[in-house]
């Protein structure tokens, strides 16, 4: 504020005095810079949250889908699945449909393993 506006001798001690009584209340004051990342950091740790429940519910369906059309998935296979980076789970959302043994789904997470 002092960079942005200059105040008469005046009041410039009466805002000093009121600024340091809010300074000195716990956390009843936050500038607006604080403001801004105190919103963005919510905004971005929601965003972050709704991607990993995505994922997860993608993750999940894909695993009933293999176990119905190949059987039970090994714990290996699962983790493997687990650990796809989320771009590549739509496209084996996709693959699996043509998978007919389990040796489909071992074949395709080799050829993506970066």
């Amino acid at each position: 504020m002092d960079w942005v506006m200059q105040l008469p001798a005046g009041e410039a001690l009466q805002y000093k005095a009121e600024l340091r009584k809010l300074e000195s209340e716990p956390m009843k004051y936050i500038s607006s810079i604080e403001q801004m990342a105190l919103a963005e950091g919510i905004e971005k740790g929601l965003e972050k949250g709704l991607e990993q429940g995505r994922d997860q519910g993608r993750i999940g369906i894909i695993m009933l889908l293999l176990e119905r059309l190949v059987g039970p998935v090994n714990e290996t296979a699962r983790e493997a699945i687990e650990r796809l980076d989320a771009r590549l789970q739509p496209q084996l959302a996709q693959d699996l449909l043509s998978f007919k043994h389990p040796d489909d789904l071992h074949a395709w997470l080799t050829q993506h393993q970066l």
